[in-house]
């Protein structure tokens, strides 16, 4: 795909957003965008081109942006607002954390349009990456809680989804990109929306958000008891992570240094009719691991485990672990 060349009115600030620009000619240029001041249909060309690279402008030039803020989102002008907003949203490479409190109506508006057919056009896109900016900006404390209350309680379940899915992306980071101050504000994120649903008369609101925690399994650098302890807790609450083959296959590597652990949770996902119960008929293997090193640690506790998971599994019609049964003397 190729980027037809823009007008040649626009040349300018064109090359302003895309070359190398510093702050000094930021500064120079103060003032002097006539762009910015055409508020005709025309004028969202400029601001779509400033948005896209909104981020990168406010590094080298914070205040020329801070200075043009109100002509590149003008509140009297949803389509001159949305030019630059919708173009920041879906192909800048992030959110710009030191903006979030000025372009909170954007969050808030955005937030109100997902789901409804007057919103900005490639909807799952859009969708998508609003609650990616939303969890950066969540992860950042860049917005009121309010603003994310707003999102947990309107957004449609896919959004809430990938925001979710998403969140487990960063807490998958290695520790150098993610710091444990964040680190720790993301696993807060997660602590939220858990309590929340276990908190709730409607369950099913949460209830595809929270399966998103199956994909946390099949990241890097998540803590594997951590991992372990929630699906304990959503299973608790009546409910169950998604992506049961991946599940399986990391809980069985944790079982070799967690064997009581593991086998507690494999008893509590076989006990939970939300788990996807096909996935014990093609991950044998697995749970015969979790199974085999649960009896093998000696531990009272994951023997009962091992042989109330066993038990549970001959009732569904899989006896293939009854030989792993403890033989009583």
């Amino acid at each position: 795909m190729t980027t037809a060349k823009p007008p040649a009115r626009y040349g300018a600030i064109w090359r302003r957003a895309s070359g190398r620009l510093c702050s000094t000619e930021l500064h120079h240029h103060r003032g002097h965008d006539p762009e910015l001041r055409d508020v005709a249909s025309s004028g969202r060309i400029p601001r779509a081109i400033i948005g896209r690279y909104l981020t990168w402008l406010f590094y080298f030039g914070e205040s020329w942006v801070r200075a043009h803020l109100a002509e590149l989102f003008p509140a009297g002008d949803v389509s001159l607002r949305d030019a630059t907003w919708v173009s920041h949203l879906t192909t800048d490479s992030q959110p710009v954390k030191e903006l979030a409190p000025e372009m909170r109506d954007c969050y808030v508006a955005e937030i109100c349009r997902l789901g409804q057919e007057d919103g900005p056009g490639d909807h799952l896109h859009v969708e998508e990456r609003l609650a990616e900016y939303l969890v950066m900006l969540y992860i950042w404390s860049a917005l009121p809680n309010d603003v994310f209350e707003l999102f947990w309680n309107t957004a449609p379940a896919s959004a809430r989804k990938h925001a979710m899915w998403f969140l487990g992306t960063q807490l998958g980071l290695s520790t150098d990109k993610i710091p444990k101050p964040f680190r720790s504000r993301a696993v807060s994120y997660w602590d939220r929306r858990l309590a929340a649903a276990r908190a709730s008369a409607d369950p099913d609101h949460f209830r595809e958000e929270l399966e998103a925690l199956g994909q946390f399994f099949i990241q890097g650098n998540i803590d594997g008891t951590w991992l372990m302890d929630q699906v304990l807790a959503m299973a608790d609450g009546g409910f169950a992570p998604s992506e049961p083959y991946g599940v399986l296959d990391h809980l069985s590597k944790l079982s070799t240094g967690h064997p009581e652990r593991a086998v507690e949770v494999l008893a509590a996902l076989v006990k939970n009719l939300r788990f996807d119960r096909w996935v014990y008929m093609t991950q044998q293997q697995a749970v015969r691991r979790i199974l085999e090193n649960g009896l093998a640690s000696g531990s009272e506790q994951a023997r009962s485990f091992a042989t109330e998971a066993i038990s549970y599994l001959a009732a569904l019609g899989d006896g293939g672990y009854l030989d792993l049964l403890p033989k009583d003397k």
